[in-house]
């Protein structure tokens, strides 16, 4: 190789090189500009080693010994070496999911579980109206073409016995996201239909969509809430409530840490943020939102645990199928926040075995105002129909009802009078209209019938209910006595008001 030779290998190593870099050191600009310089990606990251430090030692251990015999092929000129590096290298993605199992045992042996001897009486009903009827109503009444609001950010919490539904009006599309802000809020109350919707128009700061374009970053609520004390913990954004206080729409963010219980790690939550429409952020502890009324345990913390406690004894769960599963219908899952006799709220499931068997199992309870990593388990003595065969049940107890267009949504525990029911409401095809709410009886599979004409209200129900006053009830679809008795009635009237005209044209012909 001639000197002109080596000097032209040399100039072009040198402008593959400059060549690399100017590409690279844009593009790690523009990453790290939208990543507010990288301190996102990292707290993911230390957030994913904290919630699975059984997962992390086994990537690690791999990717060592991966590395180590990458070297060691290289040293020796060995295919074989490489090769069983690569298996080793993604060996993980067999192991973790059976560390993932291991792990949640582990959390499940730190859960306090407390078994009830009777049925505790909870109020399904104060729910009438379903998440989505409540967005439904809730998106009829925003005009504003460059907002929205966002299906899944909804929460639910209750004012003294009234559930209120409740979105922040956000920026809607790339360019109103950063060029915008909230607009405001939208509160639905759901023990009332038609349903009351309140609109607070308000220039809010910060929303779960908006970015400010800085010149330093890209600026998000995500990126404030970490650097604020959110670094390497979970932000529930799915758990956010919007809270009308002293006329200012507050949001009320949950922030979850991870308490190693090795391979495993217990979600508790730490605390929360309160973002004020100027966009000042305070942190306060978790019992300071109950004077919000927003729940002191977010409902993701409540389900991670009860998935946690399925695996408990997870050779009995994995190999003999003796547990339990929570199963999701329709748009909203498991678990509802329902209130007891004396208002309390709880996070409710209704547990089945797992299989194809489709009955209750077990009533699965947590208190929502409440950080204690406690759970209440009732057992069910009896058989009685699971959540996942209310929808079988209440429409063949309509036959005639035209099913392709109406939905029915939301099946929530009840129980009272010493009788586990389903409630259910049942809407028309766009979720807009209520049609009627019907009451599964979970031992008897009778169904009580509420046909919804005009306005109606939880507490009418729930005093009909309990009262025993006569309604629509059908059972396999037959007419019942007392329906018979009330067409009788009605006959009889309409026969006297006939007798009556009788008389009175007789009079006046006479």
């Amino acid at each position: 190789m001639t000197e002109e030779e080596e000097i032209k290998i040399n100039l072009s190593k040198i402008n593959f090189r400059i060549r690399l870099i100017a590409f690279i050191l844009p593009l790690i600009l523009i990453i790290g500009y939208w990543s507010g310089w990288f301190v996102l990606p990292l707290s993911g990251l230390v957030l994913w080693i904290s919630a699975n430090p059984g997962s992390f030692v086994i990537a690690l251990v791999a990717f060592i010994i991966a590395m180590l015999l990458i070297f060691k092929s290289i040293d020796a000129e060995s295919g074989g070496l490489f090769t069983l590096a690569m298996i080793v290298l993604i060996s993980p993605l067999f192991i973790i999911p059976f560390v993932d199992i291991l792990a949640k045992s582990a959390v499940a042996q730190s859960l306090q579980v407390v078994y009830l001897n009777k049925m505790p009486e909870l109020y399904g009903i104060y729910r009438l109206i379903p998440l989505p009827t409540a967005y439904a109503y809730a998106s009829d009444r925003i005009q504003i073409p460059t907002h929205t609001i966002y299906f899944d950010e909804s929460y639910l919490y209750y004012i003294g016995k009234r559930p209120v539904y409740n979105w922040l009006i956000e920026p809607e599309g790339f360019l109103n996201e950063i060029t915008r802000t909230p607009v405001g809020a939208v509160f639905i109350y759901g023990d009332v239909y038609p349903p009351e919707v309140k609109i607070v128009k308000q220039r809010i700061e910060w929303g779960l969509h908006n970015i400010k374009l800085t010149p330093l970053l890209a600026d998000t609520l995500a990126f404030e809430l970490t650097i604020r004390g959110a670094f390497g913990k979970e932000v529930l954004w799915q758990d956010v409530a919007d809270v009308l206080h002293n006329g200012k729409v507050l949001q009320v963010v949950p922030v979850v840490r991870y308490e190693m219980r090795f391979p495993g790690a217990l979600p508790v939550i730490e605390k929360y943020f309160i973002v004020y429409p100027n966009g000042t952020i305070k942190s306060v502890s978790p019992q300071e939102v109950a004077r919000l009324h927003v729940p002191v345990l977010p409902e993701e913390v409540a389900r991670k645990w009860v998935e946690c406690l399925r695996l408990k004894n997870w050779v009995q769960a994995v190999f003999y199928h003796n547990t339990f599963v929570i199963r999701d219908v329709g748009d909203n899952p498991q678990p509802y926040l329902l209130l007891d006799k004396n208002g309390h709220p709880w996070w409710t499931f209704v547990a089945e075995p797992p299989g194809n068997t489709y009955s209750a199992y077990m009533l699965i309870l947590v208190d929502a105002m409440s950080t204690a990593p406690k759970i209440y388990i009732y057992k069910f003595k009896r058989p009685e129909i699971g959540i996942s065969k209310v929808q079988s049940y209440v429409m063949k107890a309509h036959p005639n009802w035209a099913w392709d267009q109406l939905l029915i949504q939301e099946p929530m525990p009840s129980y009272f009078n010493h009788t586990l029911m389903w409630k259910v409401t049942i809407t028309t095809a766009d979720s807009r209209g209520l049609v009627s709410v019907d009451f599964l009886n979970a031992t008897s599979g009778t169904v009580k019938s509420f046909p919804v004409k005009g306005k109606v209200t939880a507490e009418s129900l729930l005093f009909e209910l309990k009262s025993g006053i006569p309604t629509k009830n059908v059972t396999k679809g037959e007419v019942t006595l007392q329906q018979v008795l009330q067409k009788i009635e009605k006959l009889k009237k309409e026969l006297n008001e006939l007798e009556k005209l009788v008389k009175e044209l007789v009079k006046t012909k006479k």
